[in-house]
Parts: C-alpha cells; structure tokens; sequence
C-alpha cells in the first residue's frame, strides 16, 4: 500500500515538474535528443515521498554532449558554468566547453528567460582520485570530481552522501530509481551513509558531518549505527598534528600551514596540548596556493544557521551530544558549569537560563528569526568569563560588565565563522544593551535616550527589546517560582507611549530645534550642544515643549 502511494506521489510530483516555467525545454531536448536522461534527484526527491515542500529542483541529464546541451538551453536561458560564472558559454566552440568542463565537476546554473532564480543541472559525476604523498582522512583536494556525460544515473547516485539522498526520479518514464534503499530509510525515519560511512564521511568528505546532524534536526530522523560512528569520528582529534603530518612538505608550504594551524587554534579557543578536531585539521590546496581547514568555515557556518533555523534546541542536544558544540562553539558549552544566583536565577546555571529563553521565544514568537534566536543564544556568554564570587556582594555573585565583555565576544565567535555584518553587529549590539530594561527601571531613562534605541533604528530596536523580554522570560526568581517582568514592562510601557507620538509615516516627530538653531541664538558649537539638544528634544517628547518658539525659550533658561 505504501509503495503504490509512493509512486502516486512522484507520479503527481513528475507532472509538477514539468509544469515548471524553467522546464520548457524538455520536450524539445527529448524530442532532438532521444536518448537523453532526465532525473530529479536528491532532496526534492525526498522531500516528495515525505510530503514537505522542497525549494528547489536538482536536475541530472545524461547521455548528451555537453555542448549539445549548452545550445539547447540557450535557446530557453542563460547559462552559467558553476566553476565560471564569467565565462560567456554561448561564445564558446565544442571543444572549449568541453576543455572548460575537464576542469570542473560538470554543474551549471541555468536561468530560464525572465526569471530571476536559477536551476542547477549537473552531468553525471565520478571521483577521481589525485595521486598524494601526503594523505589526510576527509580533505577533498586528493579527490576530483569529474563529469562524465555517458555514466549511468545509478553510479551518479552511489557517490552521494546518505541513501534518502540517492533517489532519482526518471521525469520521461516517472519511474524511481532507488537502488540505494533511500525509500525505505525514508519510511523507518533513518539516517544511514551510503556505502561504509567511515569512507565516506571520513575519508572523502568531513562536510557531510555537519550535513547529516543538520538532516536529523529537519528531518527528525534517527541516525544508523554505524553512520552515527563516523560523525564522532569526524570530531575527534587527528592521529599526529600538522607538523607530524606534512613533515615532508616544502618548507615555504609547512610555514603556511604552521601559520594557518595558529589561526584555528586563536579563533576557536583550541590549546596547543590539544591536537586538531578532523574537521579542523588544515591542509594546503596547492590549486591555489592556500592552506585551508578540511572543512571550509563558510560550509560549517551554513549547516549551522539552517539546522539552527530549523530547531535551535534539538541544533544544541544534537551538536553538544556529537562533540561540535564544544569545537565550534565552545562559548556556548562553557556557560553550562556557570552558577548563578538562586535569588534570580533558580531555573539555573547560564546555559540552563539560555536554554529556557530560546524555549520561551519559540512558545510565544509567531516566527522567531535567526538574528533573535543568535542574540538570545549568546547574550550572556560574557558570565563566564566575568563571573566573580564576592561575600560583600548581597548576591555572592557578579557578573559585572558581562554585557559589554559579552558583545565582545560574539563579535569574535561571529568573525571565525565569517557571519555577514547584516546578522552580527545587530546582534552584538543587542547583546551589548541586553541590561537596559533593569538601567532603565532604576535610572528612569529620558525619553530621548529610549528614542535612540528603539527608533532610530526600529528593527534594531525591536530585536533588543525582544532580546530583553526573553532573557527576563528566563530570569526566575527562588521566592516567586516564575519570572519577574517588572523592569520589561517598564520598558515597553515607556516605548508604546512614545510610539503613540507618530506621525502618518509612523514616526517620531522631527526635533524642533537643530545645532544651527543653537548658533543663532549665539552659543559656540562644544560639548555642551549635544547635551542641550538633547534636553530639549526630552522635553519635545514628554510634551513638555510643543513649538519651536517653546523650544528656543527653553534653550534660552539653560543659557
């Protein structure tokens, strides 16, 4: 009954396909070529017979000359070779193409007419395997794969990385092709390497590591045995260190990787008693003259934010009880052992509370972004490194300046991993200001420095006050046995009456008076124009001064 329903599915899921705008070209190339091969394969695949929706469609065509193909789809589109995306291909003959696809693993990107978003179509793939005297389990510069038009679809699959994966779908016959038993791992919920796992996670690619905790969060699945072996492995430390390991490499490229091996121990906290995690062992890509880590930062920080997208909890059981929270982030596992005091904080040591609040922002958020789920996750990671036990302290315990110490922090963990600008400086000023709400209770903020943070820049400010709801959601005192929002509700009362004072293109009227005003009531321009700018425009705010002829007057008594 299952099966039938499987192929109902993907018969259902052929037909979507070919409804597809940037699949208008099928029936011509069938017709021209008749002996084309036309495959979905991978994740779109998989996600059919699982019935979620997939974003994008994975081609494979074969039995075709890749020049031929190129000529076709350019009647449709563009065309970009992956390698080379300057390349013009349409001014290239058969036999520079074909010179042009020697060199790389045969994926082009093709961009129907009038659209925007691009399709991959891959031709088949084989592994070819570069001779090296120097051999290091899951760095792929001894491995190249190469385009091979006339392979069979079933060996294109057998070099992929788990069995759900390796699933292709015929779009002229609708038939599967599932000689790996992706179906049924798919219906047992199982997570299983093709092959021997250890040749492939481990001497092939250290990136599927990552790749296949990231499947467990989205896809809920269980782990195979021997497949869950092979992860750890990729986490554990090398045999030898660098020096060990490439003691017969030229001076000039053992210098380089001594040099990079220092990076990765500097960014990720790693001390010299200890040897390289696998994923992190450095290697030196003499392709193009640089040494890098057997698993690039870019493609560790990518699995990351989408597991973590997905689910940030399980990301965290998950990458604590596989070993990579304490390589990767090892900020984050070093708040589990941080005490906090009872008085505020019964639910907990620090990682105990950040748990709690990225639990609290999942139940009561809608939609939680990424931006807030990272600021939550390390807003207090500043405590371990501030923590101060101190009788005269009515707490026993401090953690002075850990909001400060913290964003500085993050700024760090968020460079090693080469985060955009675009998610860490919101973040780690979020982080930074994370105290406000109990500075502003105590203090009674002006309504001009409220403005500074939450509407100048509203997005900003937003995450910060989201920020300090959760944290405060989490904070829960011995004698009340439930968080105390006092100072947040503080805080956001004094923010929605300010915001009650927009405009129609919502907001915050303009200040009355500005430095040029000040200069011609004839004060100097120093220090002090900021703060009396900044008087008056309180004033503006609390309604205290209306008119510009209020504000002058006012500036006039401070004279």
């Amino acid at each position: 009954m299952q099966n039938k329903l499987i192929e109902q599915k993907l018969k259902k899921t052929v037909e979507q396909i070919k409804k597809l705008p940037a699949f208008k070209f099928i029936p011509k190339l069938v017709k021209k070529y008749p002996q084309v091969g036309i495959y979905a394969v991978g994740g779109y695949v998989r996600d059919a017979i699982m019935d979620r929706r997939a974003k994008d469609v994975d081609i494979v065509i074969n039995r075709i000359n890749f020049s031929d193909l190129v000529d076709l789809l350019l009647e449709y589109g563009k065309v970009i070779f992956d390698l080379e995306p300057k390349t013009d291909l349409a001014k290239l003959n058969s036999k520079k193409r074909q010179e042009l696809l020697s060199k790389g693993f045969g994926v082009i990107k093709f961009i129907p007419r009038d659209k925007k978003d691009s399709i991959d179509i891959a031709l088949p793939r084989v592994d070819i395997h570069e001779k090296s005297e120097v051999l290091v389990d899951g760095i792929k510069r001894d491995v190249l794969a190469q385009a091979n038009p006339a392979m069979k679809i079933e060996d294109d699959l057998g070099r992929r990385d788990f069995t759900v994966n390796a699933i292709a779908l015929d779009l002229r016959s609708g038939e599967m092709i599932d000689t790996y038993e992706g179906v049924g791992d798919i219906l047992n919920k199982k997570l299983k390497a093709i092959g021997k796992p250890e040749q492939r996670i481990l001497k092939e690619d250290l990136s599927r590591a990552f790749r296949g905790l990231r499947f467990v969060v989205q896809l809920g699945f269980e782990i195979d045995i021997e497949t869950q072996k092979a992860i750890k492995k990729a986490f554990q430390p090398t045999a030898k260190n660098t020096r060990e390991i490439y003691e017969k490499e030229d001076k000039t490229v053992l210098e380089k990787l001594i040099s990079k091996e220092k990076q990765i121990r500097d960014e990720f906290l790693i001390e010299l008693k200890y040897k390289l995690p696998k994923v992190l062992q450095v290697f030196y890509d003499k392709r193009v003259g640089v040494a890098k880590t057997a698993v690039a930062v870019e493609i560790i920080t990518e699995e990351f934010c989408k597991s973590f997208e997905i689910d940030p909890l399980e990301t965290l059981k998950i990458w604590e009880e596989y070993g990579v929270l304490k390589i990767i982030l090892p900020e984050v596992l070093a708040m589990r052992s941080v005490v906090q005091p009872i008085q505020y904080h019964s639910e907990g040591d620090v990682y105990q509370h950040t748990f709690l609040a990225l639990k609290s922002a999942l139940t009561k958020e809608k939609k939680v972004g990424l931006n807030l789920k990272l600021a939550i996750l390390l807003h207090d990671i500043g405590k371990v490194a501030t923590i101060k036990f101190d009788l005269k302290d009515s707490n026993g315990i401090n953690f002075y300046k850990h909001d400060q110490v913290g964003a500085e922090m993050a700024k760090k963990i968020f460079a090693r991993l080469n985060f955009s600008k675009q998610i860490s400086e919101p973040v780690v000023w979020a982080i930074k200001n994370h105290m406000l709400a109990i500075n502003a209770l105590k203090n009674n903020l002006k309504d001009s420095t409220l403005e500074k943070y939450f509407f100048d820049d509203e997005i900003k400010g937003d995450l910060l006050l989201k920020l300090i709801k959760y944290d405060a959601m989490a904070s829960i005192p011995a004698s009340a046995k439930e968080s105390n929002l006092e100072s947040y509700q503080y805080l956001a009362g004094r923010i929605k009456n300010l915001a009650k004072l927009k405009d129609k293109n919502n907001k915050l009227p303009l200040p009355l008076i500005n430095g040029d005003d000040l200069i011609a009531l004839g004060l100097k321009p120093n220090a002090k124009f900021s703060e009396i700018l900044d008087k008056i425009r309180n004033a503006q705010l609390k309604g205290e001064v209306k008119t510009k002829k209020e504000a002058i007057e006012m500036v006039k008594s401070l004279k």
